[in-house]
C-alpha cells in the first residue's frame, strides 16, 4: 500500500444525549423565550413573557373551564365517514383513517359536560389536531346533540371553535 493513500473513516457525529427529559422545557415561538412546561400549563398555555398563545387540544380546554379539570365526555363512538368518496390530494378515507390513529379522537370536535363555577354546562370544543378542525357530518351531529343535551338539561352550551 502507498504511503500516500488513506481509507476512509465515516465521521461520527458528537454524542448529544442530555440528562433533560424531553418535552421539559418549550420554547416561544413568538418571543424565544425558554418557558418550563409547567408553568406554561399553569398560565393556561400562554407565554409569561410575551402573551403568545400556543395551540391547546380540545380536552385541555375542557380541563381549563370545568371545575377541578373534571368533565365527562358525551358520544365519542360517532365516527366521521367519506359519503362523498371525497379526494383531492389523496382520499378522505385514507385522511381519515391516519387523523384516527394519530390523535385517538373518532372526529374534530369533543363534547363534554361538567360544572363551572359550581353550575352546569356543556361545551363542544373543536379539536385542530383532527384534520385541521373540519367539519363534517359527526361535528355538525355533536353540535346539535350538544344543544339538544342544554335545553333538555336547562344548562348553558358553550361551543369553541
Amino acid at each position: 500500500m502507498a504511503w500516500f493513500k488513506r481509507t476512509k473513516r465515516p465521521i461520527m457525529a458528537p454524542d448529544k444525549s442530555s440528562r433533560v427529559p424531553e418535552g421539559l422545557w418549550v420554547k416561544c415561538p413568538s418571543c424565544g423565550q425558554i418557558l418550563y412546561n409547567k408553568d406554561l400549563v399553569a398560565n393556561v398555555q400562554v407565554c409569561t413573557k410575551c402573551a403568545h398563545h400556543f395551540r391547546m387540544s380540545a380536552a385541555d380546554r375542557l380541563r381549563m373551564l370545568f371545575d377541578g379539570g373534571e368533565w365527562t365526555e358525551h358520544f365519542p363512538n360517532l365516527t366521521s365517514n367519506d359519503p362523498l368518496s371525497f379526494t383531492d390530494t389523496k382520499p378522505y378515507r385514507d385522511r381519515l383513517r391516519t387523523t384516527i390513529d394519530k390523535t385517538g379522537l373518532k372526529d374534530a370536535i369533543v363534547v363534554g359536560t361538567g360544572t363551572i363555577d359550581g353550575r352546569g354546562a356543556v361545551i363542544a370544543a373543536m379539536e385542530y389536531a383532527f384534520i385541521g378542525g373540519s367539519m363534517g357530518v359527526v361535528v355538525g351531529e355533536k353540535i346539535t346533540r350538544a344543544i339538544e343535551m342544554g335545553i333538555e338539561r336547562k344548562q348553558p352550551v358553550i361551543v369553541i371553535s
